[in-house]
């Protein structure tokens, strides 16, 4: 038999069959009570069970008597249990839903205990998924448990399986990430150096689309990116000027100016090499000014080295300058972020 471990929720549901749905601030009765467990997690755990896989769960439940019935009826469908902790701080979720003769339904949750499941708690069931050979989650327990879950699950090799978005939305996720990558979240400058990851998602048969799977994907990204305190990059670059000996001071001087690393200095006669690294923004104008200073008689090279961080009062200036920008005319063409 297959070997599962289920993360995430376990509700109470409460669910009510009616001839209609109703609309806002209407009652409708003449409805049937049916009240039951249920929460993805523990519904993907019977259900597995079921098709006689060895199935056990990590999840989390009130320390009360609906959390107590969920966990004697999981382990009476031979589900291991262990991994499900107890929170006496948040009663057992609860969901109420409301089903039309059609089939169709309006759910409402309160996620109680399930919001409550650390990586620290989730962590005393860990043996579950080193034990399994396949790892099914949702996001109805706290996304850093999920992620947690997926880490520790790669390490032991073990097949993951997410709930909810078809594969066929896959691709218009990556390139709403993508088309916001390119945006920028600080000044408008395009994001580089991150790796996204895909966990999970909510999928509708009938309201779902490309489009909308494609405008998810661009807000999650934004969301993830304001949370990670992101920074202003420029390129720097690698600068050698030469010039008569008599200006090397001079010249050393005004490239620390331009925020520059003086790297070394070579006399090669009456000629002087200096190295030295100078963000690109810096370079700009210098030269005009090397050939003022110089009389025309010094000369310099330069190339691309790697990115560093912008210092903080000049990025300060800098999304200053892109809000004004945005607010009284259309976004600049912008070379790096």
């Amino acid at each position: 038999m297959p070997r599962i471990c289920v993360i995430g929720s376990a509700n109470l549901d409460f669910t009510v069959a009616l001839p209609r749905l109703p609309r806002t601030g209407e009652t409708v009765s003449a409805g049937t009570l049916l009240v039951d467990r249920g929460g993805k997690g523990a519904n993907q755990a019977v259900a597995a069970r079921r098709l006689g896989a060895e199935v056990r769960m990590i999840g989390c439940v009130g320390d009360d008597d609906s959390g107590g019935e969920i966990r004697r009826a999981l382990r009476e469908q031979g589900i291991g249990v262990d991994g499900i902790a107890t929170s006496s701080d948040a009663a057992t979720g609860t969901a109420l839903i409301f089903v039309d003769r059609e089939g169709r339904n309006q759910i409402g949750v309160a996620p109680g205990a399930n919001h409550r499941l650390t990586v620290e708690m989730a962590r005393a069931g860990q043996d579950a998924i080193a034990w399994a050979e396949v790892l099914v989650s949702q996001l109805e327990v706290p996304v850093p448990v999920v992620r947690w879950a997926l880490e520790t699950a790669r390490r032991h090799g073990i097949w993951l399986v997410g709930g909810s978005v078809p594969r066929e939305f896959f691709k218009p996720i990556e390139q709403g990430a993508r088309d916001a990558l390119a945006g920028g979240i600080v000044a408008g400058y395009p994001v580089i150096d991150l790796k996204i990851t895909l966990i999970d998602g909510s999928y509708h048969e009938v309201d779902s689309s490309e489009m909308s799977f494609k405008i998810a994907g661009s807000l999650a990204f934004k969301d993830a990116m304001t949370r990670a305190r992101p920074t202003i990059l420029e390129p720097v670059m690698n600068v050698e000027v030469y010039a008569p000996s008599d200006f090397a001071g001079d010249l050393m001087g005004d490239l620390n100016g331009r925020r520059g690393r003086i790297a070394g200095m070579d006399t090669r006669g009456t000629m002087t090499v200096i190295k030295a690294q100078v963000p690109m923004a810096e370079m700009l104008t210098y030269e005009q000014h090397l050939t003022s200073a110089t009389g025309g008689r010094g000369s310099y090279h330069m190339e691309y080295s790697h990115y560093d961080e912008v210092p903080a009062h000049l990025q300060t200036k800098i999304i200053a300058a892109a809000k004004a920008e945005r607010a009284g005319s259309p976004p600049r063409d912008t070379a790096y972020r």
